[in-house]
């Protein structure tokens, strides 16, 4: 596992070079169910054709694991999908290691 802060280095470095344009609209350390993170909002095409999106990244390491919550949606619709969408998912969103049990669940939903 990378210390968070050079995982974040990583990650911006690979967003420049993966999209067409990439611009930071807002970077700020917060926490996240509990726990140290960094909370990055910029916004992104995936090709120089592609529509301008908004996106958020929120970035962790917990119990030597590193976890990367990425969202998006378009500038006009971003702040409603926000508070409607991803807002709740954020906070449904649980940090603990799965169980045998857990494993199990997840291959019999996907099949």
């Amino acid at each position: 596992m990378l210390p968070l802060d050079t995982w974040i280095v990583n990650a911006e470095k690979k967003w420049k070079e993966d999209f067409a344009e990439y611009t930071i609209i807002d970077k700020k350390e917060t926490t996240f169910k509990g726990e140290k993170a960094i909370e990055i909002t910029f916004s992104a095409k995936e090709k120089v054709d592609s529509p301008l999106v908004k996106m958020r990244a929120i970035l962790m390491t917990k119990d030597g694991n590193s976890y990367a919550i990425i969202y998006d949606a378009l500038p006009s619709d971003f702040d409603l999908a926000d508070q409607k969408y991803f807002e709740p998912m954020l906070q449904s969103f649980t940090t603990r290691r799965a169980t045998p049990f857990d494993i199990i669940r997840k291959v019999c939903v996907c099949c």
